[in-house]
């Protein structure tokens, strides 16, 4: 769970912007952008007592970033992380 912690904070220091932020201008210029629909705010206020459609949602957040982001997410082998968390129902307590 540590792992997830601190990849979302790399995340964040890296400028990682989803497509919605305010500053969408400078989006074509970050190398490490978000595609996807979701923000990390989006899926937690959208978060349902399904753990599945809240892994679903965050699988998708993770899938819309940029090629090497995704380098990182898979060496901190996030994706099982998130797998695993949801299995246990501690994803939503975690964001």
């Amino acid at each position: 769970m540590k792992k997830l912690l601190y990849l979302l904070l790399a995340l964040t220091i890296l400028g990682c912007s989803s497509n919605d932020d305010d500053n969408s201008d400078d989006i074509d210029n970050n190398d490490n952008n978000n595609t996807s629909k979701w923000t990390l705010q989006k899926i937690k206020d959208t978060a349902t007592n399904s753990s599945q459609i809240l892994q679903g949602n965050f699988e998708d957040y993770l899938n819309g970033f940029s090629p090497n982001v995704k380098e990182i997410i898979d060496k901190f082998k996030l994706r099982s992380q998130v797998s695993h968390m949801a299995s246990k129902d501690v994803l939503f307590i975690k964001m």
